[in-house]
């Protein structure tokens, strides 16, 4: 992620949802949206594979670890700021 999408992602209120979709492909976007039943059956049919699938949620996981890693160091920040 750049500087400029963890400035961005400061500023959420939410990351999930359309925020952190946004780095992601569009196939990547339909497998994390994709309910668990439906996912299911595309693996059983041979349409995704179990490593495709397992690739889109963890990128999606590790985006939102780098976002969420964040917000203790701006707590500090701010409350440094605040305090001076």
């Amino acid at each position: 992620m750049s500087q400029q999408d963890i400035a961005e992602a400061s500023k959420q209120r939410q990351i999930s949802g359309k925020f952190i979709l946004g780095f992601l492909t569009k196939p990547e976007e339909a497998i994390v949206t994709t309910p668990a039943v439906e996912l299911v059956k595309q693996l059983k049919d041979r349409s995704l594979t179990a490593v495709t699938v397992a690739k889109a949620f963890c990128k999606t996981a590790a985006l939102a670890h780098q976002i969420l890693s964040l917000f203790p160091r701006l707590v500090v920040i701010l409350y440094w700021l605040a305090m001076n």
